[in-house]
């Protein structure tokens, strides 16, 4: 494929994929994807004198419910979650959790609980285990506590993670046929926030 042809096919998929199921005829009825269960876990931040230097925890595992219906005659062939939005036409995306209904009629309704686990760097953070660690340090300096004694502690704090739970739906005939046309496909996205227990260990 020439450089031409591959910027045309990235471009109309991040158009299907932002525009999502409305754009697309209004094929899928329902997206949505949850936090489920109690995560008891915890990403350990490692710390010295001078403030938080970096996570010690490798991966984290996340639980969620995701869940999509097709509309009429359409079924949901592509199923997958990761850091964002995504499409089966695209590569290398850096999947969590990819589920393909092969040469099926697909899924009518799609429902899954999945526990996935994630490198704390590969993770799509709004608000990282230690950047967590460190609003909290300046919280506590503002409100009078001096810097070493925030330092000479354990605190526990909450960071925030991006999971985002993607759809891709087509005419079961051409679900059948694992033959599918980006112009011809309806994509829909759910994302979720989930907090994350983070342990801010004491500074050496």
């Amino acid at each position: 494929m020439n450089r031409i042809a591959m910027k045309t096919l990235v471009a109309a998929c991040a158009a299907l994929i932002l525009a999502g199921p409305a754009a697309a005829g209004g094929r899928i009825e329902k997206v949505d994807a949850v936090k489920e269960g109690i995560d008891t876990k915890h990403i350990a931040v490692n710390a010295n004198g001078g403030g938080y230097t970096g996570h010690a925890t490798a991966s984290h595992k996340y639980m969620i419910r995701v869940y999509a219906k097709a509309k009429g005659k359409d079924g949901v062939y592509w199923a997958a979650v990761g850091p964002y939005a995504g499409s089966p036409f695209e590569v290398g995306h850096g999947y969590l959790f990819n589920h393909s209904a092969g040469t099926s009629d697909g899924w009518g309704t799609y429902s899954k609980s999945l526990i996935l686990d994630a490198a704390v760097d590969k993770t799509f953070w709004y608000e990282s285990p230690v950047q967590a660690c460190k609003a909290n340090l300046d919280k506590k300096v503002k409100n009078g506590m001096a810097r070493a004694d925030v330092m000479k502690r354990e605190w526990d704090v909450t960071a925030r993670a991006r999971l985002v739970f993607s759809v891709a739906v087509d005419d079961r005939s051409n679900n059948r046929k694992n033959k599918h046309k980006i112009t011809q496909v309806a994509h829909g996205d759910k994302a979720v926030v989930y907090p994350v227990a983070v342990k801010c260990r004491k500074g050496l």
